[in-house]
């Protein structure tokens, strides 16, 4: 029998320790909105666009969380953090080696905080991705009707696009393209999840697709949009056969009622370009196209030119150099800070051959999660947004590959060869599982 002074020491505990989870859910819940909009600047900026919000508070739930979960997958980041570390001292410690290396430092510390946040707070929910989606899309509008500059000064650029040369808007990021591409990571998420209704999903997908074709109209999330439904939709039966008139029909009902806006966007100029020049045509007159085709080429070779080994952190720069004084044609390949734009082809050409395992974390997940035709689109949209203007520190694809790692762990702490379809789902259930 407990005393009177040993019950109400019980109760503080448990307020205590109810407090203590709150605030760990509001952190965490801090984190996935740091995430999602990952270009919100609070700190004065450090020569980047991606800020380090999700970062500062992955460090804070690093102490936070009182058991830190972890997996065996991300044994293969710590192999690429340690040549990284290698790089950084003998390369020197300036302003841009330290901050191509706090690229890889928070890769890992994002992908190990993420993990941990589907297991605190369990999947993203509608109601989550519907604020994402509404907040970028009602800044979008903004800039688009009213002041292009809208929202800029919590964004690292200080000016907007607002339609030059009929480009969509950026919203809460820095460019239209990286607007389309953070609406390409959320489809994914949205169709890989396991406990949101099929309804609510749809719903999501239509904010995804009016934000992309009428607010952001990047031809490169466009693209990789149309790529990802074909393949995850690519049956030859008749439901397939009418699903593609319909949509054909509709496309051309649309190209009629607003002909004119469309062959005024960036996205019409660009097919425009590849259908009668080709692509060498669209290298040569789009400036935009020329600059990330030639970062893709030029960092492959850069990594095939130097044996595989690595070129070692802001050596871009003289890289391009050296090859235009070797006759290549350049082009208007940026060496603005340094940066190199593709993430595939940032890491081959800075570690070399030692970040490989961080393709091999990627992707492994990617094929332990799915099979077959879904394994397959996932791969490709995945390799083909990383082989476009994201950084590694850019904040979601650790999120989404540790949401992918952490499926894969629940399906198999529940069965073992059992298919998916098959495992819990309520998100109470796979929470509470998920302690034990």
């Amino acid at each position: 029998m407990l005393s009177l002074r040993q019950k109400v020491q019980l109760d503080m505990m448990r307020d205590k320790f109810l407090n203590y989870r709150d605030v760990l859910n509001a952190v965490y819940m801090l984190f996935a909105i740091a995430v999602f909009i990952p270009y919100f600047k609070i700190l004065p900026p450090l020569g980047g666009e991606v800020q380090p919000n999700a970062f500062l508070l992955s460090l804070a739930l690093l102490f936070l969380t009182p058991r830190i979960k972890v997996n065996i997958y991300f044994w293969l980041l710590l192999g690429v953090l340690f040549p990284a570390t290698l790089v950084l001292i003998f390369g020197g410690f300036g302003f841009n080696h330290i901050r191509e290396f706090y690229g890889y430092v928070s890769f890992l510390l994002l992908s190990i905080i993420s993990y941990n946040y589907f297991f605190y707070r369990g999947e993203p929910t509608y109601i989550f991705y519907r604020n994402v989606l509404v907040a970028y899309l009602l800044v979008g509008i903004v800039q688009m009707k009213y002041d292009s500059d809208f929202f800029h000064f919590f964004l690292a650029r200080d000016k907007g696009y607002g339609g030059f040369q009929g480009r969509g808007v950026e919203s809460i990021t820095s460019e239209p393209t990286y607007y389309g591409l953070i609406l390409l990571f959320i489809t994914i998420l949205i169709y890989s999840s396991k406990y949101m209704a099929s309804n609510k999903k749809y719903l999501l997908y239509v904010l995804v697709a009016v934000s992309l074709l009428i607010v952001s109209k990047s031809t490169t999330a466009i693209f990789g949009f149309v790529l990802y439904v074909a393949i995850l939709n690519l049956r030859l039966n008749f439901k397939m056969i009418v699903f593609v008139f319909v949509c054909s029909a509709g496309v051309g009902f649309f190209y009629f009622m607003f002909s004119s806006e469309i062959e005024a966007s960036r996205v019409f100029r660009v097919f425009n370009i590849i259908w009668n020049l080709g692509i060498d045509g669209l290298i040569k007159y789009d400036q935009s196209s020329n600059d990330r085709i030639l970062h893709v080429f030029f960092s492959l070779k850069g990594f095939v030119d130097n044996y595989l080994l690595p070129n070692g952190y802001d050596s871009w720069a003289g890289y391009i150099q050296r090859q235009s004084v070797l006759g290549y044609d350049v082009g208007y390949v940026s060496t603005r800070l340094g940066k190199i734009f593709p993430f595939i082809g940032s890491i081959l050409f800075e570690l070399g051959v030692f970040a490989l395992p961080m393709l091999v974390y990627i992707f492994g997940i990617v094929y332990r999660r799915f099979n077959g035709r879904e394994f397959i689109a996932h791969s490709l949209i995945l390799l083909y947004i990383l082989f476009q203007s994201i950084t590694v520190a850019f904040t979601m694809v650790p999120f989404l590959i540790a949401f992918f790692l952490y499926q894969t762990t629940m399906r198999e702490f529940y069965f073992e060869k059992v298919s998916f379809n098959n495992w819990p789902v309520t998100r109470s259930d796979n929470r509470l599982c998920a302690r034990k």
